[in-house]
Formats: structure tokens, sequence, C-alpha cells
């Protein structure tokens, strides 16, 4: 809310085709929700698409600005990673990264994956840890911020 000046009370849904719902009958007047579930509403005319959350505009729809570009420093994406018990021997993981940048690597894996709006990154176990602590330092600021506790 701080960074856009704006006040939004968040409604917690139990998925995203009632939060879809909520926002096209006008019950809500917006919905932050992946670009698999909005796009073809947006497409339809059925919502007007505002921005996407991520650090580029999205291959899916390029004419829709990112959050930074419409002037709101604020970049979030959905991501996934493979992860493995601590203390896994070091020759495992290596042979799961290894397998596992072949297949986010292949172009007809990469193909079936674009139309959902889903970039496949393959990355090093270090890259990864590395990626894993700034989203970390970035949340646990986001969430100490905004004053929020658990409940």
């Amino acid at each position: 809310d701080s960074l856009a000046g704006i006040q939004i009370t968040r409604i917690p849904f139990k998925g995203a085709a009632p939060a879809m719902a909520a926002v096209m009958s006008g019950d809500v007047q917006l919905v932050i929700s992946g670009i698999g579930t909005t796009l073809p509403q947006v497409k339809g005319g059925k919502l007007k698409g505002l921005a996407v959350t991520g650090a580029k505009r999205s291959p899916l729809a390029p004419e829709i600005p990112t959050v930074v570009e419409s002037g709101i420093n604020f970049v979030a994406t959905t991501w996934y990673g493979l992860l493995a018990p601590a203390g896994t021997p070091a020759a495992i993981v290596q042979r799961l990264n290894a397998a596992s940048r072949t297949l986010l690597e292949d172009p007809e894996v990469k193909a079936q994956a674009a139309p959902q709006g889903v970039v496949l990154t393959a990355s090093t176990p270090d890259e990864f840890a590395s990626f894993l602590r700034s989203e970390v330092a970035l949340w646990a600021k986001v969430v100490k911020d905004s004053g929020v506790k658990a409940e």
C-alpha cells in the first residue's frame, strides 16, 4: 500500500476462480493473479490489464506495462525451485541439477511452458541459494514494514 500511496484491503479468496468471479462481478475493484488466469479475461475484454508484476513485460501481453513502468518500484514473481534435504551429498545435488538443467533448457519443454506465461530458467545450486536468501530478505522486510502480525 505505501509504495503506491493507496490503501488496499486484502480479501483472501479460496483460489483464483472465486477471485476472478469477484472482480468481474464488481464485488472487488482489482485482483492480483497469475497471467494464465487473468489473460483470457483481459484478451476477451472483460478485464483491463493494469500492470504485470515481473521485471519485464510478459511476452504473452507485451502491451501491458510492468508495475515499475507504471511508477511504482515493485517487482514480484512466482517461482518454483527444486530443493533437497540439508546434508544431501554434493554429488547427488550436482546430478539433480544437471538433470533439471537439461529439462529446463530443452526447447520443446520451453515451448510447452511459454503459453502459460512460464519462463523457465535454470541455475546452479549456489545461484539458487543466493536467490533464496535475497527473496527471504525482501519479503521479511515487506512483512516487517507492513506491521502484519501472525494470527
